[in-house]
């Protein structure tokens, strides 16, 4: 007998193990093919709660013509239904020849409100490609403001670097068609 209890616990151990195997793999699948093209990823997220993903988008210099700088930002964050349940981590890469640090940076909405993003923290910079890689958060609290205000091409993002310059960036077509797709989801 001892010999067939045996057997029924590795057979309930392997079949609790295939069972946790399973809902730990489909846990994280994304909703929303996630080919290349596509603008915005949505996942389902354990808590119950889907995690958007809206792909880098480009944010061109005030001063474009000139400096040739751009931005290209993303955010990622959670929902559940309409309700924004976390920040938003909000990471950019400018390319901008300079050899200054980024200090602040924050959006500036059109009526002159400011929604500084916070946490800032130097991923990658690279002085030769000029390019520097910045990670951020912007509160829950912003989120929707913030992006349906980029949509309607009224926010700006701008930058402050630590020789004391601040770079202005506005909101591009490919921008804003990756925010209404995600207003669309």
């Amino acid at each position: 007998m001892t010999g067939f209890k045996c057997i029924i616990k590795k057979t309930l151990y392997t079949a609790g193990m295939c069972t946790c195997l399973l809902f730990f793999s489909c846990a994280g699948i994304p909703v929303s093919s996630s080919s290349g093209s596509e603008k915005v990823i949505t996942n389902f997220m354990p808590s119950g709660n889907l995690q958007y993903y809206i792909r880098p988008g480009k944010m061109i210099s005030s001063d474009f013509k000139t400096d040739k700088a751009f931005v290209l930002i993303d955010f990622t964050y959670q929902k559940s239904n309409r309700d924004y349940v976390s920040d938003a981590y909000t990471n950019f890469t400018i390319a901008y020849k300079t050899t200054a640090f980024v200090r602040a940076a924050y959006f500036k909405i059109n009526d002159n409100k400011i929604i500084p993003l916070i946490n800032i923290s130097l991923l990658s910079r690279n002085i030769k490609q000029n390019h520097i890689r910045v990670s951020s958060v912007l509160p829950c609290d912003c989120i929707d403001e913030v992006l349906k205000k980029l949509e309607m091409s009224q926010a700006v993002l701008e930058i402050e670097f630590d020789d004391g310059s601040i770079k202005t960036f506005l909101p591009t077509k490919d921008l804003t068609e990756r925010i209404t797709d995600v207003f669309s989801k």
